[in-house]
């Protein structure tokens, strides 16, 4: 599958989300490009009015449980704008996240 084709289906996910939101999870054997596809869908997705938080795992964290978890809620805290959005939600909402 090419990388357009892997952008389109990222967009149809996003669209299909609307408000609510999405997780997509790339992965795959290093070097195949996995960073440049999801600076690319993360740039479509903030173009569009949306809002994008990555994280990255990398091999040598498994020993730290939710390394990535840990870094997406730091990169989403770091931009006000989400962070203003998180502290909006309903704690009911929240406590789906990790039942």
């Amino acid at each position: 599958m090419g990388r357009d084709e892997v952008l389109a289906r990222i967009d149809v996910a996003r669209l299909a989300a609307g408000e609510r939101g999405r997780v997509v999870a790339v992965v795959g054997e290093p070097g195949i490009g996995k960073t440049r596809l999801v600076e690319a869908a993360a740039a479509a997705a903030r173009s569009a009015g949306g809002r994008a938080i990555v994280t990255r795992a990398y091999a040598v964290e498994r020993q730290i449980a939710y390394a990535p978890l840990v870094d997406a809620l730091t990169t989403a805290l770091d931009d006000p704008a989400t962070a203003a959005a998180i502290r909006q939600l309903d704690p009911s909402t929240l406590a789906t996240l990790a039942p």
